[in-house]
């Protein structure tokens, strides 16, 4: 029995054998009460799109007036008998006729019925792909998803395994690389040739000689430029691994494909940059608002403080300033310009030298202080010294008189302090005295009079005289002569 070998738009493959004289092929629609002897499930296929029937031991195909076509071996066709191994377009659905027995090549008056019925040689099928190709364009702007959709229907297409599209642009090496089908590589010198060239090419394995060796794990391939307006942005490429041979009709095809696909990659390439170059502008715009911003705030961080700050290159030259706020001025505003050596002793203007080497060299803040005469006063600073790149600082200098004054009067207060300390004496713990005479037995072990002791070991003075009872006792005569 015939049989057709059922390549699906999925790439699955089928088989079917003819049981009736008569098969009807196309989509079923349950709802129209439409049922086919071969239902293909491809919405390019009509609901009755053709039919296949056996007339006088031969079998013929016939168009139902399907709104896609149905085509032969690349040819549109309204009716023609058919031949094994012949390839039926129905849609995007390629079927392979087998006969059961050989038939005879349709020739003479048949053969010129087929072509004379409509030679569109395959217009309206590249018309049809082309224009899905347009909608897919509208419908997403992912070059992705489009290029992945693109191989898919080539591959569909032409009955190809696999395929890819690959995108070049000054690397020699592909930046995007989408695959589909069981392969995920390419002829690599196949595809520079194009590349090379400007110009679609086949390869068929077996005509180079180069290749006879190799003849069995060489694929058939297509490989076609996607060229833009202004140049090529990469190819379009196809293999297959069977004996099938790709043949011109397949490359007219591809090549409609890819200059189609080409056109619309451009646009999304090109709208891909200008939203790229539209963030970044907005990216900028929103840096500059910000960097504004901050320099805003800097600047009002800046006037808020009230030290003296310059930037000094390595050999002390001044080379931007900002003077104080509400204290003394330590120079003039005449600085940038001016060296160090003209502005300061000579030995703070050495050390801050430097300090500002140490800064360049260590990356740390070098802080010191110093004292001036200024308007006839002495006063006090702290400088401290920072890298600002690395062939300059940042020198703060601020005037610490009053913190210096403060620190002065504390030490001061404290050292007052002390010293009243030290004369304060107090008397603590067991004191030995003699019960008899009232002396004291010192540390040392020596006795003194109460008086001494007390004097020494406190702030008491003594001033002596004598009392009634003792003058009575040791003075009586003087007690009596003051009794009268």
């Amino acid at each position: 029995m015939a049989k057709l070998k059922v390549r699906l738009p999925n790439g699955s493959e089928e088989a079917y054998t003819f049981s009736e004289e008569e098969i009807y092929i196309g989509k079923d629609d349950l709802s129209q009460q439409i049922e086919n002897d071969l239902a293909i499930d491809d919405e390019t296929v009509s609901r009755r799109h053709a039919r296949i029937f056996r007339e006088k031991g031969h079998y013929y195909i016939e168009d139902l007036g399907s709104r896609n076509h149905t085509y032969v071996n690349d040819e549109r066709i309204k009716r023609i008998r058919l031949a094994d191994q012949d390839q039926i377009r129905v849609g995007f659905t390629i079927l392979t006729f087998a006969a059961d027995i050989p038939q005879d090549q349709p020739t003479g008056e048949t053969a010129a019925k087929a072509d004379s019925v409509d030679p569109s040689n395959t217009v309206d099928l590249h018309y049809l792909i082309i224009n899905k190709i347009s909608q897919k364009f509208n419908q997403t702007n992912d070059i992705d998803t489009i290029c992945e959709w693109v191989i898919k229907l080539s591959c569909q297409s032409t009955g190809a395994d696999g395929g890819a599209i690959l995108l070049f642009d000054q690397d020699p090496m592909p930046y995007c690389q989408i695959y589909y089908g069981a392969s995920d590589s390419y002829r690599r010198p196949l595809v520079a040739q194009v590349l090379g060239s400007g110009e679609a090419a086949i390869y068929n394995p077996g005509t180079d000689p180069a290749d006879t060796l190799l003849a069995e794990e060489m694929h058939s391939a297509i490989c076609v430029p996607l060229r833009s307006k202004d140049s090529l942005m990469g190819v379009l490429y196809i293999e297959d691994k069977s004996a099938k041979k790709f043949g011109n009709s397949d490359l007219r095809l591809l090549t409609d494909i890819a200059r189609q696909t080409a056109g619309g990659l451009e646009r999304l390439i090109l709208n891909e940059r200008v939203h790229k170059e539209k963030n970044s502008r907005e990216n900028l715009e929103n840096f500059l608002k910000s960097l504004q911003q901050s320099e805003v705030t800097n600047r009002a961080l800046l006037n808020a403080i009230p030290d003296l700050m310059m930037q000094l290159n390595q050999d002390g030259t001044v080379l931007a300033c900002k003077m104080p706020k509400n204290t003394i001025p330590l120079f003039g505003d005449d600085l940038p310009g001016k060296r160090l050596h003209d502005l300061l002793p000579g030995e703070i203007n050495q050390r801050t030298l430097g300090y500002i080497s140490k800064a360049l060299y260590s990356g740390t803040v070098q802080v010191f202080e110093f004292d001036l005469q200024v308007h006839g006063k002495k006063r006090f600073y702290e400088n401290r010294i920072m890298a600002c790149g690395s062939e300059a600082v940042l020198s703060i200098i601020r005037d610490v008189t009053d913190r210096v004054e403060a620190e002065a009067a504390k030490e001061q207060l404290i050292r007052e302090l002390r010293d009243a300390l030290t004369k304060i004496k107090t008397l603590r713990g067991l004191i030995p005295i003699c019960s008899s005479c009232k002396k004291i037995r010192d540390d040392k072990g020596y006795w003194n009079q109460l008086e001494l002791y007390l004097q020494e070991h406190s702030e008491a003075e003594f001033s002596h005289g004598i009392c009634d009872d003792c003058m009575k006792a040791w003075y009586p005569d003087y007690a009596k002569k003051s009794d009268r």
